[in-house]
C-alpha cells in the first residue's frame, strides 16, 4: 500500500514514517469497481478526494444546450488522476463532469473531513494540494490570456479546448453543426468546411449530430 501512496502526487515527498502515521490515523478506502460503474454524476456534491488508480474512464459533461454534450476518454498517461480537486472547496462544490469506468478499475477515496485532517497535520500534503490547485489556475489564466481566435478553425479549436478536461486523448462531441456555429458566432457553412477538411486530413470523423476525435492534441495543433 505504501508503494501505491508514494505514486500519488498528493502524497509525494512523504517519508516512510509519515506514511505509517498517515495510514494509522486516516481511513483510506481502496476500492475495485466493475465496468460501467458511475463514479460521480455531473452536479453531484464533491465531498471527497477521489483518485482513479487504474482502468479506462470516460468523463461526460453537458453544455450550451441540454442535448449537447462531450464524452472524453481519459488517457492512461493521466493516471493516477485526482478528480476535480478544485471542486472540493469553494462556492460550488459539485462535479462539473460525470465519470464512468468503461473497464474494471480501482480507486482511492478519502473523505473530505479526513482530508482536512491530513492538510492540518502534514505540511507536505498541504503544499501538494496547493500545487495541484495552482497548476489548474495557471492553465486557466494561460487560456484567458491567449489571443482571441480569429479564424473559424481557431474558434472551433478553442471550443474543443474549452470543453475538454485534457488537451489529449479521444473525445466525442455530440452537438449539431448549427448549434456549434451559433456558439462560436460563425456561419454554418464555414464550420462545415473546417470540419470536413479536418476529416479529410484524418483528424476527426464526422457523424450524425457531432464528431469524434482520435487524437485531440494533433487536432489542436493542426
Amino acid at each position: 500500500m505504501f508503494d501505491k501512496l508514494q505514486q500519488l502526487p498528493l502524497f509525494a515527498g512523504l517519508s516512510p514514517t509519515d506514511l505509517i502515521t498517515l495510514t494509522g490515523q486516516t481511513k483510506l478506502a481502496f476500492n475495485k469497481h466493475p465496468a460501467h460503474t458511475v463514479l460521480a454524476s455531473q452536479g453531484d456534491r464533491c465531498d471527497q478526494a477521489l483518485y482513479i488508480l487504474s482502468g479506462q474512464v470516460t468523463a461526460q459533461s453537458r453544455y450550451t444546450t441540454p442535448t449537447a454534450h462531450v464524452i472524453e476518454h481519459i488517457p492512461d498517461t493521466a493516471l493516477p488522476l485526482l478528480l476535480e480537486p478544485w471542486s472540493i472547496w469553494g462556492p460550488r462544490t459539485r462535479y462539473t463532469h460525470a465519470y464512468t469506468f468503461e473497464t474494471p478499475g480501482h480507486t482511492l477515496t478519502i473523505d473530505k473531513h479526513q482530508l482536512i485532517k491530513l492538510l492540518t497535520h502534514f505540511d507536505i500534503i498541504r503544499a501538494n494540494i496547493l500545487n495541484l490547485l495552482c497548476s489548474q489556475l495557471r492553465i486557466t489564466n494561460t487560456a484567458l490570456q491567449s489571443p482571441l481566435p480569429a479564424t473559424t478553425a481557431q474558434k472551433v479549436q478553442h471550443f474543443i479546448r474549452h470543453y475538454s478536461l485534457k488537451d489529449e486523448g479521444k473525445k466525442t462531441f455530440h452537438i449539431r453543426m448549427d448549434d456549434l456555429a451559433r456558439h462560436i458566432s460563425e456561419p454554418r457553412l464555414n464550420v462545415s468546411r473546417v470540419l470536413n477538411q479536418w476529416q479529410e486530413e484524418g483528424h476527426l470523423h464526422l457523424m450524425r449530430g457531432g464528431f469524434h476525435i482520435n487524437d485531440t492534441k494533433a487536432l489542436l495543433q493542426a
